[in-house]
């Protein structure tokens, strides 16, 4: 099968959107024909060229979504009418502020009429079937390769390595070093002699202030794209993720993999974590900040069984190409039965 996938394929990645685009792209691939479409390159005469040339049976838009998305999804079906359009939705709540649909977003994904989008919690479900549009349930994926657990005597080397303390325990968080990441809500932590570590990605920009704070109240940073960001995971003894919902896409891939490194996580309650798993094993779904606290703590100093990897075993980016295949195959399917109708064969 032909897939055209339009996402961020800049360099370095560093952000969810990008990691998505990726590994989805990368599982794909195994199996069928993939063009890469990069939206940050979207004014350029290469960007339609490509588009022109590659003619795919699906054009996949992976997006928040946004106005711009459909859009899109809206002149490519104008254009190349035999082309079935696909839209991720990853953070739904993003665009249906408090879950309300507005008049221009409903005349928009009326006008676009994708062929299917791919929703991630029961909100996205809900919001677009009202709409009349055709929706599946396609969760977040994880390199259950790459993400794993390690020995305690690698876990040890590892903190040698990235100059932590090898008697005290490590609290991690992977994300952007924003203000909307909630970070100082950690800060509590760091009094009790716990470490706490934040590879912080500078996409979206480097925040002066908020960087100086967390470093002066005893912040371990590891700032910019991480190329061996696993071995952050790998040496922590906890994951947590301070985030409001809405601040991030709603099945965060940083939790998936802390999940594949089996470590316990404490995370905001993000609809997409809910709709795909059961709290407990070590996985810990709070609804204030506050509570975070807490519940580190109960997850470093108290016996758990943590069987977080299990949990999101049946995640991997092979799987979730998988399932999308099957949906890609029952549009293609649909469109070659209407085609033999209209012919009479």
């Amino acid at each position: 099968m032909t897939i055209c996938l339009l996402g961020d394929f800049s360099d370095n990645l560093d952000e969810g959107f990008k990691n998505t685009s990726h590994f989805l792209a990368q599982a794909l691939s195994q199996r069928n024909e993939v063009s890469r479409l990069n939206v940050k390159q979207i004014k350029t005469i290469d960007f339609w060229r490509e588009l022109r040339q590659c003619q795919p049976s699906i054009f996949h838009i992976i997006a928040q979504p946004t106005d711009y998305s459909f859009m899109f999804a809206y002149l490519v079906k104008k254009r190349f009418p035999q082309i079935k359009t696909v839209i991720s939705a990853l953070r739904v709540e993003k665009y249906f502020v408090d879950g309300i649909v507005q008049p221009w977003q409903h005349f928009l994904i009326k006008k676009a009429k994708p062929d299917l989008i791919c929703v991630q919690n029961k909100l996205g479900e809900s919001s677009f079937q009202r709409l009349g549009c055709n929706v599946a349930h396609v969760p977040n994926g994880v390199d259950l390769d790459r993400f794993c657990p390690v020995t305690a005597v690698h876990r040890q080397a590892l903190r040698i390595r990235y100059g932590l303390d090898t008697a005290r325990p490590v609290v991690l968080h992977v994300g952007h070093l924003e203000a909307a990441r909630n970070l100082k809500i950690l800060a509590p932590l760091v009094e009790t002699g716990i470490q706490v570590v934040i590879a912080g990605s500078l996409y979206m920009g480097t925040n002066s202030s908020l960087i100086d704070e967390l470093e002066a109240a005893g912040f371990y940073l590891f700032k910019g794209f991480q190329p061996q960001i696993e071995e952050l995971y790998q040496l922590a003894d906890c994951y947590v993720f301070p985030p409001q919902p809405g601040d991030s896409l709603s099945m965060p891939l940083s939790v998936l993999e802390a999940m594949a490194c089996n470590l316990p996580v404490v995370t905001m309650r993000f609809s997409g974590l809910e709709s795909a798993f059961i709290p407990g094993r070590g996985l810990i779904l709070v609804d204030k900040p506050e509570q975070m606290l807490r519940q580190v703590q109960q997850m470093i100093y108290s016996p758990h069984t943590v069987q977080t990897r299990q949990m999101v075993s049946p995640y991997s980016w092979q799987a979730i190409a998988g399932l999308l295949m099957d949906h890609y195959q029952a549009l293609t399917t649909d469109k070659q039965k209407m085609l033999r109708l209209e012919t009479g064969d």
